[in-house]
C-alpha cells in the first residue's frame, strides 16, 4: 500500500466551491423568491444528482489505516414518495481519490448502491419542510487502480483490484425550493463499508455535497 503515501494532487477548496455554487443559485433568483423559496411540496417520483467533496478512510486486513481528504463525491438517486413525509429511493453514492506522480497515478474509489428510506419531518409550508434524514443499506464495492500513464506500447496501463461487501449510510440534509418541482440542497453524512477483502477490510467516507432534485407526479 505504498501508493497511498504519495503527495495528494491539490484541488480547489471544497468549502469555496460549495459557497460559490450556492451563491450562484441564489443570485439567479428574484429577491422575494430567494428569501421564501416556496413550499416543500413533494409528490410522486423524484430524481436527483449531487456532487461535492469529502474525506475517505479505510483499514486493511492487517489493521493498517489510511486517511485522505478532498476526494470527489458524486451522487445519483431515483425514487418515489410514500406519503408527505417519506420516500423510498435507489441511491448511488461514491468517493473517488487520485494521487501519484506524473508517470504513475493511484486511484482509489469507495462506492455504494443502496436502497434508501428518507424521512421529511417538517410540514411543506414551514422552514422545517426542507429538512430530511436518510438511512440506507445495500451493495458496497471498493477499488484500487495502479495506472502507468506511459508503458512500452505508449498507452496507459492499468492494474485494478475490486472488492465488494455491505454498504450502510446515514445522512442529514436540507433542501431549498427553487421552482415548483425543483429543489437545491446541501447534505452530509457517513457511508460505512464492510468489505473483508484482501486489500480493504472496512472503509468509510463522509461527503459534503450540493444536490439538485426534481419532483413530479
Amino acid at each position: 500500500m505504498n501508493c497511498c503515501r504519495y503527495t495528494r494532487l491539490h484541488r480547489a477548496s471544497p468549502v469555496l466551491v460549495c459557497l460559490l455554487f450556492s451563491a450562484a443559485i441564489l443570485g439567479l433568483l428574484p429577491v422575494p423568491q430567494a428569501l421564501a423559496l416556496g413550499d416543500h411540496t413533494r409528490d410522486g417520483w423524484l430524481i436527483g444528482v449531487g456532487y461535492g467533496y469529502g474525506r475517505g478512510a479505510f483499514t486493511t486486513p492487517s489493521e493498517d489505516r489510511y486517511d485522505f481528504k478532498d476526494g470527489a463525491t458524486p451522487q445519483i438517486r431515483f425514487g418515489h414518495m410514500l406519503g408527505r413525509h417519506t420516500s423510498l429511493n435507489l441511491e448511488y453514492s461514491a468517493w473517488m481519490y487520485e494521487t501519484g506522480t506524473a508517470e504513475t497515478k493511484y486511484r482509489s474509489s469507495l462506492q455504494n448502491l443502496l436502497l434508501a428510506f428518507t424521512w421529511y419531518p417538517g410540514e411543506a409550508d414551514n422552514a422545517l419542510g426542507g429538512l430530511y434524514v436518510r438511512g440506507a443499506t445495500g451493495l458496497a464495492w471498493a477499488s484500487l487502480a495502479d495506472v502507468d500513464l506511459v508503458d512500452e506500447s505508449g498507452h496507459p496501463h492499468t492494474v485494478r483490484k475490486d472488492e465488494a461487501g455491505l454498504g450502510l449510510q446515514m445522512s442529514l440534509g436540507y433542501e431549498f425550493r427553487v421552482t415548483h418541482n425543483a429543489a437545491a440542497g446541501l447534505a452530509t453524512g457517513v457511508n460505512w463499508m464492510l468489505i473483508d477483502g484482501d486489500i480493504y477490510d472496512k472503509a468509510a467516507f463522509v461527503p459534503v455535497a450540493l444536490s439538485l432534485t426534481l419532483y413530479w407526479d
